[in-house]
């Protein structure tokens, strides 16, 4: 399904920017195909966002993802290795349960989520440079940051995007108004053509829901 085409049906607002929303998407399933992961910052109901994106590429989304046959026969081999150490808790059945529950992620962070870091850099150097850091120690060349704001000028994403190009990552901004500075240091800029900041967000949730699932369904190569 093209669930990109169809969100921008939908919502006519969006049709107006689909060629970044499908630019967006080229750029994120290749950085998942390359084995690269995705690393997602935003402020306030943004962060919200970014735990939300991260919730939706690391489980089953629409569709269940099968782990693959190698991790299924070492889980196997694990399980039967213990099943004889501890039987009440680890049998034989619990590598059928293993296979019937866990769901294959791609690998995404939210960096908004580690408040110990964010919190103890923030007390001990500087707030606006929190985001920067945690891309510092987290991320590698080709990674792909996804950056949130609403007004693309919030400070903290703007230094965490000068961070991400200097280690060699690209940058896809979901942003808003007229982009900001943020359009400027992003190789696709998702900008929504409107100002008030929760009607932007109100987009931005169908942007990302529609970028997961596309993604999700490339990947698993499943039926709806």
């Amino acid at each position: 399904m093209d669930y990109i085409n169809n969100i921008c049906e939908e919502r006519k607002i969006l049709s107006k920017i689909k060629k970044q929303i499908e630019e967006a998407f080229l750029i994120m399933l290749e950085t998942y195909k390359n084995g690269g992961k995705v690393l997602v910052c935003g402020n306030g109901g943004s962060s919200a966002d970014s735990g939300h994106i991260m919730a939706e590429l690391m489980k089953g989304f629409k569709q269940k993802r099968t782990v693959d046959l190698s991790l299924n026969a070492k889980l196997l081999k694990v399980i039967n290795k213990y099943a004889e150490t501890d039987t009440n808790i680890i049998s034989v059945e619990k590598h059928k349960e293993f296979i019937e529950t866990i769901e294959q992620g791609l690998p995404t962070i939210d960096i908004t989520a580690f408040k110990e870091l964010n919190t103890a850099f923030s007390n001990d150097k500087n707030e606006k440079y929190a985001f920067a850091n945690a891309i510092l120690g987290l991320s590698v060349e080709n990674d792909l940051l996804f950056a949130i704001s609403t007004s693309g000028k919030s400070e903290n994403i703007i230094n965490a995007c000068i961070m991400a190009k200097a280690k060699g990552m690209r940058i896809v901004s979901l942003t808003g108004r007229d982009g900001g500075l943020l359009k400027n240091l992003s190789d696709v800029s998702i900008i929504v053509p409107l100002n008030e900041t929760y009607k932007i967000q109100e987009e931005h949730m169908a942007i990302y829901h529609a970028l997961c699932l596309q993604i999700e369904s490339q990947i698993f190569n499943k039926g709806d």
